[in-house]
């Protein structure tokens, strides 16, 4: 057995003693040997494998709770939902942002990478895994919560009506909405959505500390559907509304979670949020990051 001298009590003059190598302070703990099996190499696939979790962690908590809430009878309660999705976003990234600085969602994607802060080869690559991870996510809270939706619906998958459940997975529009309104509804809210987050994101505004950017970001979310959901299911995520109504096709549901309004709808909640996010990009960059001091000095408050 190899060894190594080392002073015996640390110098206290008892002479050298012998310690194998194999000695618990040299041996890697179970956890550092598991990091080093399985950690990836590559970047920018160890970055969509923290995309694919947060995003699964993001649409459990958020189809759970919209189960929850209609299980209890709670269905029309705004309040509700909207903390409940604003919790879940601040979940979902404490969950991953440390490895990805999670995104969750393809339309920030490419607001992010039409503004220079993120690559547009991440854009697609993470768009891939938020999808992935959106379409599994509802196939386990499917799973989870079979028997309560079977007892909701007995048994018989419906998109609509009292026992209708697609509403559990996706958004659809109010019986007031016209194709115009419900893309200007979505384009709107994701625009707020892009300009906040940017917000927390500049390094020259008053950005709060990383560990409270979840809790603000989920307060913004909250704050988004409480001043828009009972107009409209509001979405402002791709991955959050098309993964998990293709889902629902696969699981059996009718065509028309898809169909809906003749085919003009389905499409909404996933072009819409492309074009807010970009609208709300620009419009924080012409409005706010463009117009900072170029001097400290230049303006007249700073936050100590």
């Amino acid at each position: 057995m190899s060894s190594h001298v080392i002073p015996a009590d640390h110098g206290k003059g008892n002479g050298p003693r012998a310690v194998p190598r194999d000695y618990a302070e040299h041996r890697p703990s179970w956890r550092k040997r598991l990091g080093n099996t399985f950690r990836v190499k590559n970047e920018l696939f160890r970055h969509m494998i923290a995309e694919f979790y947060g995003t699964f962690i993001l649409m459990v908590f958020i189809e759970s709770t919209v189960m929850s809430q209609a299980f209890a009878g709670r269905r029309d309660d705004a309040f509700f939902i909207a903390v409940a999705h604003g919790l879940s976003v601040t979940m979902a990234i404490y969950s991953c942002a440390g490895v990805s600085g999670a995104v969750l969602n393809p339309a920030l994607n490419f607001a992010f990478a039409l503004v220079g802060k993120l690559s547009w080869t991440h854009a697609l690559f993470y768009s891939f895994a938020q999808y992935a991870g959106a379409f599994v996510a509802s196939g386990v809270v499917y799973t989870v919560q079979y028997e309560a939706v079977n007892k909701f619906d007995g048994g018989v998958r419906q998109s609509f009506g009292e026992n209708g459940s697609a509403a559990f997975y996706s958004t659809f529009p109010g019986e007031h909405h016209s194709v115009a309104s419900s893309f200007l509804h979505e384009m709107v809210c994701t625009a707020l959505l892009m300009s906040g987050v940017l917000s927390m994101a500049d390094e020259k505004n008053w950005k709060p500390h990383k560990g409270f950017i979840p809790v603000a970001t989920g307060l913004l979310i909250t704050t988004i559907l409480l001043a828009f959901g009972a107009n409209e299911g509001v979405g402002m995520n791709p991955a959050r509304d098309l993964s998990p109504r293709l889902f629902m096709l696969a699981a059996g549901y009718p065509l028309d979670v898809l169909s809906f309004w003749d085919y003009n709808y389905f499409w909404i909640p996933v072009v819409a949020p492309h074009v807010g996010a970009i609208v709300g990009a620009l419009t924080y960059t012409f409005f706010i990051e463009v117009q900072h001091p170029v001097r400290r000095e230049d303006t007249p408050y700073y936050p100590q």
